[in-house]
C-alpha cells in the first residue's frame, strides 16, 4: 500500500493527500475543501476592513457628513441670516419683487403721468344746442362749463375745438371776431374773424384750446349788431 504524505501545511489548507505512486491530483479544480476559509490572515473579497470607515485614523462620524449642516451655515461674516433684517438688509421691505411696481413708475422726469395731457380724439364730436348756430351779440368774457354744456369730462387740460362763425354784416365790419380762452383775462387761445367777407358766410377753423383748472373755457364775441353773429362750437377731442 502506498504511503500518504501531506501536501503543504504552510497555508493552513485542509490536509490534502495524494497517493504516491498513483500519480496524485494534477488538476487544481479536483481538490476538495477549496471553499473553506483557511486564510484568517486575509480578508475575503466581500469583507470590510476594520478601519474602512476611517481617514487618517479618524472615523467618518468625526467629519461633517455631506447631508449635515454646519453650526454656522446660516451666517455671513459671523451674522446669522435672520440678523440682516435689523442690519439694513431686509429683502422683503428693501427690494421690489419681480412683479412689483415702483412707487415712481408713473413718473417721467419726476412728474406723474397725470401731469401730461393724454389726448382723446373723437370720431363724433360733442355738440350743444346752445352752440349749433345760435345768434349772438357782442359779449364780454363768459365761462362755458364744458361738462354741463358739452359733456366733456371734468378737469380736462385742453379741448380740440372746431369753431365756426358768420355775421350778417361781415363785409363792412373789419373788427368782428369770436375767441376762446382758458381765462377771463384779455386775449384768447383761439380767434376766428368773420370780417371783411361776404355777409352771412361761415368761416371756420380747428383749434386746441387750453382749459382752466376745472376743465372749462371762456368765450368772447364782437358782433356787428344785436344777434347778428351766428356761432358753432364742436368738441372733437380733449386732453386728460
Amino acid at each position: 500500500m502506498a504511503k500518504l504524505y501531506p501536501i503543504s501545511t504552510a497555508h493552513n489548507h485542509d490536509e490534502v493527500y495524494a497517493k504516491i505512486g498513483e500519480g496524485g491530483v494534477s488538476d487544481h479544480g479536483d481538490l476538495t475543501g477549496l471553499g473553506d476559509n483557511d486564510h484568517p490572515q486575509y480578508l475575503l473579497t466581500t469583507a470590510k476592513a476594520a478601519d474602512s470607515d476611517t481617514v487618517d485614523g479618524k472615523h467618518a462620524v468625526d467629519f461633517l457628513g455631506v447631508n449635515a449642516k454646519a453650526a454656522d451655515s446660516d451666517k455671513l461674516d459671523g451674522l446669522d441670516s435672520t440678523a440682516f433684517a435689523t442690519a439694513g438688509h431686509d429683502h422683503d421691505t428693501d427690494y421690489l419683487g419681480i412683479s412689483a411696481k415702483a412707487a415712481d413708475s408713473d413718473k417721467l422726469d419726476g412728474l406723474d403721468s397725470t401731469d401730461f395731457g393724454r389726448p382723446v380724439f373723437l370720431t363724433t364730436p360733442l355738440t350743444s344746442t346752445s352752440w349749433d348756430g345760435d345768434a349772438r351779440s357782442t359779449t364780454a368774457k363768459t365761462l362755458i362749463d364744458l361738462s354741463s354744456v358739452f359733456g366733456v369730462p371734468a378737469g380736462v387740460k385742453a379741448v380740440l375745438v372746431r369753431l365756426a362763425a358768420r355775421d350778417s354784416a361781415s363785409y363792412a365790419n373789419a373788427g368782428l371776431y369770436i375767441l376762446l380762452s382758458p381765462t377771463n383775462a384779455a386775449g384768447g387761445a383761439a380767434i376766428l374773424r368773420p370780417a371783411g367777407i361776404v355777409n352771412d358766410v361761415y368761416t371756420d377753423g380747428m383749434f386746441i384750446v387750453p382749459c382752466d383748472a376745472n376743465g372749462d373755457i371762456y368765450y368772447q364775441i364782437v358782433a356787428s349788431g344785436t344777434g347778428t353773429l351766428d356761432a358753432i362750437i364742436q368738441i372733437w377731442g380733449y386732453f386728460l
